[in-house]
């Protein structure tokens, strides 16, 4: 029987960056993985961006998270062989002259100067509806999630720790040292498996929430990712990535005409260009109630742990996220209390 120190379920973003992270302290892992067209992973723009939300405020823990970002990825990089990170200026039009009076006032404030580029105050480029300039910020870009996966996936089979199938709960030993999954053995296993939860957890308060994006082909000429409402990713085949919706009530696979809609109301007020739509996608976000991660071990099951609902912040939040679990599992560092499932299970 195969032994390695942690058994991970779903080789989705979340499974892929904890599985490097292990691996990269020295655990062995062996992933088990059952492909799915509308994972979040597979159809996410991959943004990273530390200034989010109607209010335009820092993202949570966003010192921390940000600090080394991009040379995180840059490293799995290297790793993987391949190339998917995009360094990329995100700009934020104004709509209103308080807008403008707010940011040169708030980029002076040490709490965002480190993350405020430059502020213009007449349009930076043509086809753009800001005649009142807007802000620029960083560190920001994107992460090409999917080719960030299939590189990670060849990396995973040529070490014969990758086995594609459906996850089997009544296939599962667990022992008080440890568990036993499809002729493997390991102290834990951790589940990363998105809105696909397994029942060990299924107590746990997620909120699935449904988000389209359209690729599409357009005569703007876009060197930078403009986010007002929308965003709006250039591509490096020449199309652009629009999104993304929220929709609570609508958890279905398939593309809306609402969204669409919604999706092309915005791009026009934000640019002066048409556009024909290449391609629609589809996805569920595992989201939370209080927009925090769901990390930590099973109350009954301490060789069973989760590590899942990162919403639309995957990208910059699962790096930071599973170098805390790593911690958290191998010298039994604390897990935060924002993140730990204990703030439900004490609930249930």
């Amino acid at each position: 029987m195969k032994k390695v120190d942690y058994i991970i379920i779903g080789q989705g973003l979340a499974g892929t960056i904890l599985a490097y992270t292990l691996i990269k302290a020295g655990k062995t892992v062996h992933i088990f993985n059952q492909e799915k067209i509308n994972a979040s992973s597979r159809v996410a723009a991959g943004l990273y961006n530390p200034i989010t939300g109607r209010n335009m405020v820092k993202t949570w823990k966003a010192d921390e998270i940000f600090t080394g970002l991009e040379s995180f990825y840059s490293e799995l990089e290297q790793w993987a062989d391949k190339s998917f990170l995009y360094p990329i200026k995100i700009y934020r039009p104004f709509f209103e002259i308080s807008e403008q009076n707010d940011w040169q006032i708030r980029a002076s404030d040490p709490i965002y100067e480190p993350y405020v580029e430059s502020i213009t105050y007449k349009s930076v480029m043509e086809n753009i509806r800001d005649p009142l300039g807007g802000i620029t910020f960083k560190p920001s870009g994107f992460v090409d999630i999917n080719s960030l996966l299939d590189a990670c996936r060849v990396k995973f089979n040529s070490s014969e720790s990758l086995t594609e199938g459906i996850f089997e709960k009544d296939s599962l030993k667990i022992h008080q040292n440890g568990v036993i999954y499809g002729g493997i053995s390991a102290s834990k296993i951790v589940f990363c498996t998105g809105i696909a939860r397994v029942s060990f957890f299924d107590w746990l308060p997620f909120k699935p929430v449904k988000g389209e994006i359209l690729k599409i082909k357009s005569n703007l000429n876009l060197n930078l990712i403009l986010n007002r409402g929308i965003f709006m990713i250039p591509q490096s085949d020449g199309t652009i990535k629009i999104g993304a919706t929220y929709n609570w009530k609508d958890v279905s696979e398939a593309p809306t005409a609402e969204a669409e809609d919604f999706l092309t109301n915005k791009f026009h007020k934000l640019v002066n260009a048409d556009f024909e739509i290449i391609e629609r996608y589809v996805g569920l976000r595992p989201t939370t109630p209080d927009r925090r991660p769901f990390i930590g071990m099973h109350p009954k099951f301490p060789t069973l742990c989760t590590f899942n609902g990162f919403g639309s912040k995957g990208v910059s939040l699962i790096p930071y996220c599973a170098d805390h679990l790593h911690k958290h599992l191998e010298y039994s560092e604390n897990l935060d209390p924002e993140v730990s499932i204990n703030r439900y299970y004490s609930l249930s």
